[in-house]
């Protein structure tokens, strides 16, 4: 999977998602008491954005807001448990239909597919990432390794920004360093679910994006800087079994909390809208066949200007 990339960069990604990140037509920010944003459509092979049906709420009690820790472990535990899921969200900048699907959970090198709009589609299987997209003409999969140091990888880095925003136990690492709020039940998509909203303090979020050690001195003080007294908010749905039906992402208050952005009212707020579903169907995903594969450092130089 590719958690196991460099983070850093992934969240580089991230944040650089979040300023082209539509706000999916909807009017509300995290937090909000119901929320009917645009999401993918049902269908993997959709490439159209379509309304999702409104998460509703049936109740008016809101609980206390409680140490992170306990629920938090709680929707670990009922991840864990499953070794499958799909999901679905916003294409950044577009809203292309992004639909990714997780073979193995519990392994942090499990298989991943990818496909973003109509054409572009990536897999991640045994540690080898494969890319199909159409401006790489003639070519019908790129092949990146994990670890390559190369400019090839560099196609990574939107892969990993989507996984991380999309792989629960990344976002548990943060829900755990928050608080929890329950808003009480609520339906979404026909599911009966319990919503909570996660509050998580912007100096957490640098703590747990630098537990891999890879910001400099400087990069890190930067960032905390900026991080202080801003908050990263969270919308979450678990059904019955703690597992998460959707989860809502205020993307302009992490990127804000890194220094990455400006906040401008006229603009809607950047999140993200995560839903999953299918948690714990059969899931096959496999390379592509050798003889469609190219090594993508082949492909760059093929690609240089001659000189």
């Amino acid at each position: 999977m590719i958690s196991t990339m460099r983070r850093t960069a992934a969240l580089t990604s991230v944040v650089a998602l979040s300023f082209t990140l539509t706000a999916c037509g909807d009017d509300t920010t995290a937090g909000s008491r119901s929320t009917s944003p645009p999401v993918a459509s049902s269908s993997p092979s959709s490439s159209s954005t379509t309304t999702a049906a409104p998460v509703t709420a049936t109740a008016s009690t809101t609980s206390q807001a409680a140490g992170g820790g306990s629920v938090a472990m709680r929707i670990r535990t009922a991840v864990d448990a499953e070794r499958t899921v799909h999901v679905q969200m916003t294409s950044p900048g577009e809203q292309d239909t992004v639909t990714m699907d997780f073979a193995d959970l519990a392994d942090e090198d499990g298989d991943v597919a990818i496909q973003m709009g109509p054409t572009t589609r990536m897999r991640s299987v045994g540690g080898t990432v494969y890319l199909q997209d159409p401006d790489l003409a003639g070519r019908t999969w790129v092949r990146v390794s994990e670890d390559s140091d190369s400019m090839a990888g560099l196609m990574l880095l939107p892969m990993a920004a989507l996984t991380m925003i999309a792989d629960v136990d990344t976002q548990v690492d943060l829900w755990e360093k928050g608080t929890f709020t329950s808003r009480g039940p609520a339906t979404v998509r026909g599911a009966s679910t319990t919503h909570y909203v996660i509050k998580v303090p912007g100096d957490k979020v640098v703590e747990a994006f630098d537990e891999t050690g890879d910001l400099s001195p400087n990069d890190r003080a930067e960032m905390r800087k900026s991080a202080k007294g801003r908050t990263v908010a969270y919308d979450v749905w678990l059904d019955d079994r703690d597992r998460p039906v959707r989860i809502r992402t205020d993307l302009a208050m992490m990127a804000l909390a890194f220094g990455e952005a400006g906040e401008d009212a006229d603009e809607p707020a950047p999140v993200a809208v995560v839903d999953y579903s299918r948690w714990g169907a059969p899931v096959h995903i496999a390379a592509p066949p050798a003889a469609q594969v190219k090594d993508a450092d082949d492909v760059l130089e093929e690609d240089a200007p001659a000189g």
